[in-house]
């Protein structure tokens, strides 16, 4: 069989030829150190247009795809669409839509990428289970078994350690790569189990971003969507008029979209400031990049509060109306001394970059502020973005197009809500502290308690901090299962193996745009060996408890996880029929859609909610399907605008 690698190598190289030739063209065209500049004729440095492109992978009998496949990459929150070619069940290509206007039919190298993890030679194919060496040890050795006999050892670890009373002991955390929703499912196995450490990935990853826009705002969501907002028909965050960029690097990690941004910059004219330690590529497209200390963000944003608030620069009619304790904010920044020359100091900035950030921020109208893991990863996140939750409030950047809080982060518009449990469940108890290693204090200190049995789905020893911390722990771990594409450095360390699908074998909802947006994927391949979705191993993982449990009947597991649920199909059903916020989002329109559907979106003919907080009826229509109580300013607004005008 033919390397994969190389087959997608070849097709670039056929579908692109000709404008590489092109290139040539204009090379030759350059004077060169053998030519005097003085000598050249006019007429040879005139732009030499590129020839035709001819694509000549269609119809080949090698090349040509047989089929393509509507797919979405899962490397960023850029949710770009995929078209992905297949040919004799094997991927050939893949492309990008051209229909969605965000995405301007680009893609980033990860994407074009993904054909190489599914061909991969070193992929996990079947369940292994350990039967020699040091836990860690490179020379560990496992076994092939089947299924039945993998989920065995878990489910009689699990069941040995409820029946002692230990089942607080057992945990699992969850990780990005997943079908969205397979938190729920896990959530719904530990609560039958009665555990209560069934945790995701959000303490290694940006929760505090989300818990910060959920304090002040009441959602815990990126805050403004990309491209047009159906309910105004205007370009929403590529509207804004100043983008102040903190600890995102989205030249790199977020291209696609960030291209979006800047093709709107250049109709616009907006301003670019990147605050960031190091110059990365997104901060050489900025009009202003300013390096502050590292983890001194916040002392940073607090100089910003205060001269916007001693300077008069605030919004008094937007504060009025929405912003609550106000006062108490502007009396504590001015107590407290937090002025601009104090986080000069503090910062290792000029107090003058800091006062002029603050007035083009406060007097730029609408502006938008966003933030990634450079923020999340520092102590005392939470309170940096809450401060800057705080300076959207005061400036009347909430609720308007072009601005918000656009902090990225893991926090899936609400979670997939399945059926209630028809059984008494155990009491769950005490859940361990969250943190982003307590996993492994817990397995070395004992305290709160220790943990005895651990199941991830990620790869701890890369996403936790203080690695061999983590790896002293996990040597020491009594029971650890360990699911995967490949035999990471965790894996090793593994009582029990699985195999897992990668995301073009797989249907489904995987990641969602950073703005709430997300699309549906058709599985394009056959799954390589015996490999599963998470979804499916849960399942099945219940199933076998329901075996093997002596204590519990059967049904009080089986009843829980329907057979029927490994159909991604009738599981998505579920969560777009039960789920607030999410009744319009059934999988028969994200199937049809080009572009991405953002949540909330409460019926089928609800556009979906670009702008949060939008005086218009859209908003409120949202709001109201996610328990917003009606008020008399409510009801009028709604009555006065129509249901969904321009919808």
């Amino acid at each position: 069989m033919s390397d994969p690698k190389a087959t997608a190598s070849r097709r670039g190289f056929l579908k692109f030829a000709l404008v590489g030739t092109g290139a040539g063209l204009l090379q030759a065209c350059a004077p060169t150190s053998q030519t005097p500049v003085g000598q050249i004729k006019p007429a040879t440095l005139r732009p030499v247009e590129l020839p035709k492109r001819f694509d000549f992978t269609k119809d080949s009998a090698a090349q040509g795809a047989d089929q393509v496949v509507k797919s979405a990459c899962q490397f960023c929150n850029a949710n770009c669409g995929l078209n992905v070619n297949v040919r004799a069940g094997r991927v050939v290509g893949i492309e990008p839509f051209d229909d969605d206007p965000v995405q301007a039919g680009q893609l980033c190298i990860k994407a074009e990428l993904m054909g190489q993890i599914v061909y991969n030679p070193k992929r996990l194919k079947q369940p292994l289970v350990r039967v020699d060496g040091a836990k860690g040890s490179p020379d560990s050795q496992f076994k092939e078994v089947s299924w039945d006999e993998a989920l065995e050892v878990i489910a009689a670890k699990f069941l040995q350690l409820r029946d002692e009373g230990q089942a607080h002991t057992i945990t699992n955390r969850t990780t990005g790569r997943m079908l969205r929703g397979a938190g729920s499912v896990i959530g719904r196995f530990f609560t039958l189990l009665g555990s209560p450490n069934d945790t995701d990935v959000g303490p290694v990853c940006n929760d505090a971003g989300g818990n910060a826009l959920a304090a002040t705002f009441g959602l815990g969501n990126f805050t403004n969507g990309y491209g047009v907002d159906p309910a105004t028909g205007h370009e929403d965050l590529g509207s804004a008029q100043y983008f102040l960029f903190l600890g995102t690097n989205q030249a790199e990690t977020h291209p696609v979209t960030f291209a979006h941004l800047l093709r709107c910059r250049d109709q616009t004219g907006a301003k670019l400031v990147v605050i960031d330690p190091r110059k990365t590529p997104t901060g050489a497209m900025a009009d202003t990049w300013l390096a502050p200390k590292p983890h001194t963000d916040l002392a940073l944003v607090l100089g910003m509060l205060h001269t916007i608030i001693t300077e008069d620069l605030y919004d008094k009619t937007f504060v009025q109306q929405w912003v609550l304790g106000f006062d108490a904010l502007a009396t504590h920044i001015q107590t407290q001394g937090y002025s601009a020359k104090w986080a000069a100091r503090v910062c290792d900035v000029s107090e003058t970059a800091i006062v002029e950030i603050a007035r083009g921020y406060a007097t730029a109208k609408p502006a938008a502020i966003f933030c990634n893991a450079g923020i999340s990863h520092q102590l005392g996140a939470f309170d940096t973005y809450r401060a800057l939750t705080f300076l959207a409030s005061i400036t009347g950047n909430i609720g308007v197009s072009g601005g918000g809080c656009n902090f990225m982060h893991n926090t899936w518009p609400g979670g997939l809500e399945l059926p209630e449990l028809t059984v008494k469940t155990p009491s769950r108890g005490e859940a361990l502290p969250v943190g982003p290693d307590y996993f492994a204090e817990s397995i070395l200190t004992g305290r709160p308690y220790r943990l005895r049995a651990v199941m991830t789905q990620g790869n701890p020893l890369l996403a936790s901090a203080n690695s061999n911390k983590v790896r002293d722990a996990f040597k020491a771990l009594e029971f650890y299962v360990y699911t995967g594409l490949f035999m990471e450095e965790s894996a090793y360390f593994a009582d029990v193996i699985l195999p897992v699908c990668s995301g073009l074998e797989t249907e489904g909802v995987y990641m969602r745009r950073d703005d709430r947006a997300i699309r549906w994927q058709s599985a394009a391949v056959p799954r390589v060996g015996e490999s599963k979705t998470d979804i499916e191993i849960w399942i099945a993982l219940a199933h076998v408890m329901g075996r093997l449990d002596k204590v519990k009947p059967s049904n009080y597991w089986t009843d829980a996880f329907p057979l029927a649920w490994n159909d991604y199909k009738v599981l998505w059903d579920e969560f777009s029929s039960r789920t607030p916020g999410a009744g319009g989002m059934t999988r028969q329109r994200l199937q049809q859609s080009a572009e991405p559907l953002r949540w909330p979106c409460p019926d089928a003919s609800h556009p979906g909610v670009s702008t949060l907080y939008l005086d218009h009826p859209t908003w409120y229509a949202a709001a109201e399907s996610l328990g917003a109580k009606r008020s008399s300013f409510f009801v009028t607004k709604r009555q006065d605008r129509g249901l969904y005008p321009g919808a």
